[in-house]
């Protein structure tokens, strides 16, 4: 299974800009890279801060680009985010019982959870007592299945200053996977850094922005850390029953391959045919 994830992509009303960049030409790019190179996605994960300033403007945007992708996109929210606006321009949007943009995904691989950890007026990411009865609820369903959770803001440390607006409520979080005892990943956005890493036994991948990333800026380090226009970066997620494998993947229409001469085909497909074996016997 592949699931294609977008994150952090910061839209703007039209016809301007987020610091500076085009944040609806960075999706589309990324839309572009999906539609031509990774059509067979089973999903597009969009993990929040879906606008900069959350203006109704921007959301009816996305919807617009959304419409036009073929592979099924489900959409978290993050602190940039407004549930109330989103929810107003995107009546289609999946919420559970309470309004929370939630959802669940049960397919060959296992179940897909799809957390809203948005709170109003946070940066934080936060789980309340509703929400966190609602994942209890979805994963006490999947017992004996393994599971996949999807979430804005990372319960887990980078080692980075960021890690002080991270996910709050990961001691209940840790509590409900121990118990489910069959979380196999967890994929988080937020820190505009890719990373990935083991969190209290659970693999996670942490996932880069479609806008600007961040340098690495250690805590001990001094200063501000620097924040960088770089490649669109998505993640693509390939997931068997052996193994998870998730790939940063720059987007970036002006990049330029190195000539294939520098790399002989023939060569490669001649060790492939060896095993690996530099030369024949």
């Amino acid at each position: 299974m592949k699931i294609y994830i977008i994150s952090d992509i910061h839209l703007v009303a039209p016809d301007t800009t987020s610091k500076g960049m085009d944040s609806a030409q960075r999706l589309q790019w990324s839309f572009d890279d999906l539609a031509t190179n990774h059509a067979d996605a089973a999903f597009c994960v969009l993990l929040g801060d879906l606008a900069d300033h959350a203006e109704a403007e921007a959301y009816r945007s996305l919807r617009s680009m959304i419409a036009s992708v073929r592979t099924p996109v489900i959409t978290l929210l993050g602190n940039h985010d407004d549930r109330a606006t989103y929810l107003a321009e995107t009546p289609e949007a999946e919420t559970d019982a309470d309004g929370f943009v939630q959802a669940v995904r049960d397919t060959p691989m296992g179940r897909l959870i799809f957390l809203d950890t948005a709170e109003t007026g946070y940066v934080t990411g936060h789980l309340c007592a509703k929400r966190q009865a609602w994942l209890a609820a979805r994963l006490a369903e999947a017992a004996g299945t393994p599971v996949y959770l999807f979430m804005h803001h990372p319960p887990f440390d980078t080692g980075a200053k960021v890690d002080q607006l991270k996910f709050k409520d990961g001691a209940a979080l840790a509590a409900m996977i121990a118990e489910h005892g069959q979380v196999r990943h967890i994929a988080a956005g937020h820190t505009h850094r890719i990373c990935g890493g083991v969190w209290r036994g659970t693999a996670f991948s942490n996932l880069g922005s479609t806008t600007y990333n961040t340098g690495v800026h250690l805590t001990e380090m001094p200063g501000t850390g620097a924040r960088y226009d770089e490649s669109v970066n998505v993640g693509i997620m390939l997931v068997t029953e052996e193994q998870i494998v998730l790939h940063a993947h720059d987007v970036n229409p002006y990049r330029q391959p190195l000539p294939m001469v520098l790399f002989p085909q023939k060569r490669l497909e001649e060790i492939y045919a060896r095993g690996g074996k530099l030369a024949a016997d």
